[in-house]
């Protein structure tokens, strides 16, 4: 296997990347370390606590598409391949097979997660997706249609209703930014439905109950430091387990 692991400017200097906190990028660059050949890390939890990064690091780089994660506890870099050219006579194949048999590579270099013949990954922002038009009759995803192997689909976005428990999280959210609002528009009906998307991953993905995803939620947005920076269902998702962890440490110093 090779021993010298590289980084693309291309993927570590985007405002996609540098927005994400010192923790989420110092996992990136771990994980991209402990990869094999074919950027497969066997354990991300584990590199995750050797760097002190944690479970929100990992959903963050998931939710930004820089790692894809299996079943079985494996992650692959998705840059991996832009990241990385690795000779010939150096290359050792991965071990994980099975995951690997999963993905198809862009031409570009990026993974994507293939289900049921159709990438389901988005190629990262501000990069061009021209595999969308090659010959190859693999079929891959763009930002807002799925492409087939003969013509482009509108993509369907999944629509909650008024009276689901993913709506009412993303409701109360919006209320209590627009309460603080001085000027501008109430939260769109658009924007409402992105976060009970994200409300609705919290839940049925991660296996939080609803009682305490509300809990949560209300405590981040009456909290002084938490409230101007938990502004939307996808940031709320990525640093629940660090507001579940701070809302318990308040409850306890009040006794």
């Amino acid at each position: 296997m090779a021993n010298r692991r590289m980084f693309a400017l291309s993927v570590v200097d985007t405002d996609k990347f540098l927005e994400m906190p010192p923790s989420s990028q110092s996992l990136y660059f771990a994980l991209g370390c402990r990869a094999d050949d074919d950027g497969f890390c066997a354990s991300p939890k584990r590199v995750a606590a050797l760097c002190g990064s944690g479970a929100d690091d990992i959903r963050l780089l998931i939710s930004k598409g820089f790692i894809i994660p299996f079943d079985s506890g494996v992650c692959v870099i998705r840059d991996w391949h832009v990241n990385n050219h690795v000779r010939k006579d150096r290359y050792t194949p991965t071990l994980y097979a099975a995951e690997k048999a999963q993905l198809e590579s862009s031409p570009q270099g990026y993974y994507s997660l293939v289900t049921d013949g159709v990438s389901s990954a988005r190629l990262p922002s501000g990069q061009p997706n021209d595999n969308q038009n090659s010959t190859s009759g693999r079929p891959s995803i763009g930002k807002d249609r799925v492409y087939t192997r003969n013509k482009p689909v509108p993509r369907r976005e999944k629509a909650f209703s008024v009276d689901s428990e993913a709506y009412k999280a993303a409701s109360l959210l919006a209320e209590q930014l627009d309460s603080r609002k001085t000027s501008g528009k109430p939260e769109s009906e658009e924007t409402k439905q992105r976060w009970a998307a994200d409300f609705d991953k919290c839940n049925r993905l991660d296996g939080h109950p609803w009682e305490e995803i509300e809990t949560v939620l209300l405590f981040c947005q009456s909290d002084a430091f938490w409230k101007t920076n938990i502004r939307s269902g996808e940031k709320f998702r990525t640093r629940y387990d660090t507001l579940h962890d701070r809302m318990e440490a308040a409850h306890d110093r009040t006794g």
